[in-house]
This record gives C-alpha cells, structure tokens and sequence, in this order.
C-alpha cells in the first residue's frame, strides 16, 4: 500500500505541493483563531445557585432554603456531586456535572430543578432576589482585575463608579462572563427612624417601611381622550433624592398624616460590609474582577476590555482612575513566548544537526519541512476539535521537535542511498518507490509506536486529565502530520530538490570517519558492562533526588504592589 501511495504521489508532484501549501495556510488561519490560554481549565463543570435569605440565621438557611434546592437537584440527570454552605442570610449551593454534559443544557436543567425548589421554601421568608444562578465562569477564567482609585472621592463613590459606570460597560462585552465588586460601600438612603417621634406622632415602625416601599414605584393610569388627541396618564413615584423620601406622607393610627422626616432622619450612606480591599495594605481602593466566557479567546477579550476601559476611564470624574494590576494577557504571552522560544531553538538546532549528519543542504531542507508541516497540521485538529492552545499542549509540540524529524530522515537518508548506489536502467521514480517500499513500513510502525504511548493519557479523567491530555493530543497529532510528511511529501520534495551529480568522497569520508568513532565507543563500553550499568543507576538516583528538590513554583512575577481582599 505505502509503495502505491508513492508512486501515486510522484504523479501528482503539483498536487502535492498544493496540498503542502494549503495545510500551512490553514495552519496559520488556525492559529490566529486558537483560542490561547495560559494554562488548561481545570475546573469542574458545575453550576452554582445562590440565595439571598434577609435576617436568617445559618441554620434556618440550611434547613428552609440549603435542603429544599439539594432535593431538587439530586433528581437532575447527569449530577455529580452537591456541595452547599449555608451562612449568615445566604445560601451557596454547588452543582457538579459531568464533563461531557454541555454547560448551557446543565444551566437548563438546574433552571427546571430551581421551579420546584421554590415550591418547598416557606413563603414567609425574605428572598427578595429569589433563587438565581450564577454566572457561566470558571475557575481558571479570571483574566483580568483593576482597582478603582481617586483623589478626593470617598470609597462610597468609587465604589458607585464601579457598579453603575464601569461594570456595566464591561459585561456587555461578548466574551465576559461577569465582574465582580469589591471594597467600598455600596450607596444606599438610609432612613434612621427615631422611636420617641414615632411614639410622638403614634406612628408605628411598620407603617413606616410600608410607606415608603408603597411611594418608591410609577404607576401606569391608561389613556385620555381630549378631542382628537390622546394623552398617556402615568404617575411619577420613584424615589430620586434624599427630599423624596423626607416628603413621603404617613397616616398614622389616630389618623393623623405625617412626613417621613417628622419621624426620621433620612441621609446617604453605605450598606454593611463584611469586607474591604486595600493596596499594600495601607491605602483602601475598589476592585473590579473580570472573568471570562469558558473557551473564550483570552487575547480578543482582553483586547477588547482595554479598549473599553480606556473610553471608560474619559468618562470618569475629575481625580478617578482605572489601575490594572492583574492581567493575564500577559501572562498568557509570556508563556506562549517561553514556549516559542523553546521551539526557535529547537528548529535551529534541528537544522544544525540535520546539516551536520546528513552532509546536504537539500536534504536537510527537505527534513526540516516536516516540523512546520506536522506543527500547523496539529493547530489544524486542535482548531477544528475545539481545543484551546495553551502553555502544556504547546509544550509537548517543542519537545516533540527530535521526534517529528525522525521519519523524514530515515526516509531522505534510504532516497539518497538508493539513488547514491543506484543501478542501470532504474528510473529515479522506481528507485524514490523501491526506497518508500523499504522503510515506509519501519517508519509507519516506529510513529504508531509513539502514539501509542500516549494513549493512557487520552484515557485520562477529572483534574489530571484536564491537565496533561492537551500534551498527548497536540503531540499525537504532530506525530501523525510527520508521518503523512515522511510517507507522502517527502519523496516528492526530495525528488524536485534533487540535482543530479556525480558521487561525492567527502560525504563518504565524513560517514566512515563517524562510523570509525562510533565503533570505537561502543567497544569500550562494551568491555566494561558494570561500569556502564552503575552509572546508569546513579544517573536515576541523582535525576530522582535533584526532581524532589525542584522549586514547584513556575508562575512567573507580573507587577510590584499586591492587592488584598479581606472577608
């Protein structure tokens, strides 16, 4: 079959070569589309329901609200698992599904779960949000964090800024999954009701909260017709300033009306906080938490944060700002550059010695063809499968750059010794397919060899699979683009390089004269098995020693000054 494929492709040398450019220009396509992160996303698929439950205790949280929404959700197909912690006014309920469940149909079924959920919470409870769900975002999809600074605004309007300003701006961004607020105080009115007023004027505290959530509302009145015109009726209610809620009338018990503020003080505050967030901690500040859609191309999305933050920040008053002080494009680019870098080097290296060995410069072309070819035919598969690049799969195509070249040059060295030694009367076609016929099986045999042993990797479940089966993929499909190389274009490539040319002694010469060195090692090796196998066990033990002392840190420094959220 493998010397069919030959002779089939020495016929058809222009389409080949046309295929050779097609599969590098998709290559490159693919590569500008790859969605590219810093590392693989661990996290698990899972979905998380909250409830804001006002003045409960975390015991009747857990009882009234936590049990009720895990019930509902053990009879939701494709869970997991279920954690939950219910605190002081809140419930965090965690659901996990399996990986293969898509993350949008496991959002649809907790959904349907939540309505009969909401059946089983007692009515009486203050949830004035109800039972929502959280964003879709992952652990790994934090990309980019800010803080919210200004001189001569207090940590209540900085934090205003941030909630009404910036933020919104923000999530309508495609891309982003949600940002989220800390430190400051939340601007709220507050209404501090005096208890010897109310005991004044005989009005009741629960009249009070009763008026002023009855006032805070627009009411629609129909039409009226006058003549041939017609009017829209409505009534202004929302509460717009300080002066709004002073003014809100209150019938007391006897009957009498009173005003709000004849019976309370009403001013601009902040809400209670159970946190804050300080830079260095010494100065208080605002912080904004972006986190990505999952499979969302980092680089576009924080790109396009920029950007809008930089129109964001014209808008802002007088004195405010917007400081970066985390951003994983950066990240992201240092390790793409780390393993660019790597691969760089590698291809040089490759071309070095591939000139070295094979003494031609033509055929050293023709071997090093292979690594762009099986590279950009890997990004091709990862593209078109959906899996992001990153700084592990990107890893295992540098070190895989020795064994991508291994196929070309056993296939170029048997070409260029056939035609080297070639008979009378033989075709350079007969002679590239008797070379193919040769070694097409050892070559095909020796790749599958390779992929084979990344199988178990592929089988690879929960975290560690997340983690290491973008290596075995990108490395596998590499292997499998230099085997389409060395078998298909190769021979083809070799034989338009090729330039007819009288045998040359020098690279015989250089040949026999590394055969002599090789030999001459190998004997004294040979004659002394012991020592060579007691360096070898010292090798392992040193290598096994020097790996358990290695630092596990390798997150590389990003900026000076911390950040520190306290709860």
């Amino acid at each position: 079959m493998i010397p069919r494929l030959i002779e089939l492709t020495l016929r058809r040398k222009p389409l080949v070569v046309m295929a050779f450019l097609a599969v590098c220009i998709a290559g490159i396509l693919s590569i500008w589309h790859l969605p590219i992160d810093a590392f693989p996303d661990i996290s698990p698929n899972l979905v998380r329901v909250f409830a804001e439950v006002n003045a409960t205790a975390p015991e009747e949280v857990e009882r009234l609200v936590t049990r009720p929404i895990e019930q509902a959700m053990v009879s939701v197909p494709g869970v997991q698992r279920i954690r939950s912690l219910s605190s002081y006014g809140l419930s965090t309920v965690r659901v996990y599904f399996d990986d293969e469940v898509d993350i949008h149909l496991a959002r649809q079924l907790v959904n349907e779960g939540l309505k009969v959920a909401e059946e089983s919470v007692p009515q009486g409870l203050d949830i004035p949000h109800g039972l929502e769900m959280g964003a879709i975002a992952s652990g790994m999809g934090k990309i980019l964090c800010y803080s919210v600074e200004g001189k001569g605004l207090t940590s209540t309007e900085l934090r205003a800024l941030q909630d009404w300003v910036i933020k919104p701006g923000l999530e309508a961004l495609p891309g982003v999954a949600e940002v989220l607020s800390q430190g400051g105080y939340v601007k709220e009115y507050q209404v501090k009701v005096s208890p010897k007023l109310l005991s004044k004027h005989q009005v009741t505290l629960t009249q009070v909260i009763e008026a002023v959530q009855k006032s805070n509302q627009n009411v629609g009145a129909g039409l009226l017709a006058s003549q041939a015109e017609e009017w829209i009726i409505r009534s202004l209610g929302r509460i717009r300033s300080v002066s709004d809620i002073e003014s809100i009338a209150i019938q007391g018990s006897t009957g009498t009306i009173v005003q709000v503020k004849d019976v309370a003080t009403v001013e601009l505050g902040g809400a209670e906080r159970h946190g804050v967030a300080s830079k260095n901690g010494e100065q208080e500040i605002v912080t904004g938490t972006v986190y990505k859609v999952p499979k969302a191309n980092s680089f576009e999305v924080i790109a396009t944060l920029k950007e809008r933050l930089k129109e964001i920040s014209a808008a802002l008053p007088k004195g405010a700002k917007v400081v970066l002080f985390y951003d994983q494009g950066a990240l992201v680019s240092k390790s793409v550059n780390t393993v660019r870098n790597a691969v760089g080097m590698g291809l040089v290296l490759v071309c070095l010695v591939s000139l070295v060995f094979l003494g031609r410069l033509r055929n050293s072309i023709v071997v090093v063809l292979s690594i762009p070819f099986a590279m950009l035919f890997a990004f091709i598969l990862l593209y078109a499968l959906d899996i992001p690049g990153d700084l592990i799969s990107f890893g295992g195509l540098a070190v895989a750059l020795g064994m991508l070249v291994d196929a070309s040059i056993i296939m170029v060295e048997k070409l260029h010794a056939n035609l080297q030694q070639s008979e009378e009367g033989r075709s350079v076609a007969e002679l590239i397919v008797a070379a193919g016929q040769e070694v097409g099986r050892p070559i095909f045999f020796a790749i599958g060899s390779i992929i084979i042993v990344f199988l178990p990797i592929w089988s690879l479940g929960g975290v560690e699979g997340k983690m290491f089966r973008p290596l075995a993929i990108s490395v596998s499909f590499a292997m499998i683009g230099a085997l389409m190389y060395a078998l298909v274009m190769a021979p083809v490539f070799y034989g338009i390089f090729r330039r007819p040319q009288t045998p040359s002694a020098a690279p015989a010469a250089r040949a026999s004269s590394l055969a002599r060195i090789y030999r001459s090692g190998l004997e004294f090796l040979l004659l002394r098995r012991r020592l060579v196998a007691a360096v070898v066990v010292a090798l392992i033990v040193c290598g096994g020693v020097v790996f358990n002392r290695l630092g596990k840190v390798f997150m590389p420094k990003l900026a000076e000054g911390t950040i520190q959220v306290e709860h």
